[in-house]
């Protein structure tokens, strides 16, 4: 779960993935076995070939067999055109 504390090892793949500028919150208790965060981060544009920002919010909750988390994450993306044919 190292990979999802905020640390440099989060830190590390977010930046070879191409995030910049990424801000994780620390996590905070929600209800018993469930935890949210928020997220803020940018597109690199010379690895997606466009700029943009991302805030997210994630969800770690333990799995029925309680041997596991799960992850879930909702991203609201922002200054990223999503199509090639716009109506103004």
């Amino acid at each position: 779960m190292e990979l999802f504390e905020g640390g440099p090892l989060e830190h590390k793949v977010m930046k070879k993935i191409g995030f910049f500028d990424y801000l994780p919150a620390p996590w905070d208790s929600v209800k018993p076995d469930l935890y949210q965060r928020q997220i803020n981060y940018k597109f690199d544009k010379r690895i997606f070939g466009y700029g943009g920002e991302a805030n997210a919010t994630q969800q770690r909750s333990c799995s029925v067999d309680q041997n596991r988390w799960v992850v879930e994450e909702t991203t609201l993306l922002q200054g990223l055109l999503l199509s090639d044919y716009f109506n103004v």
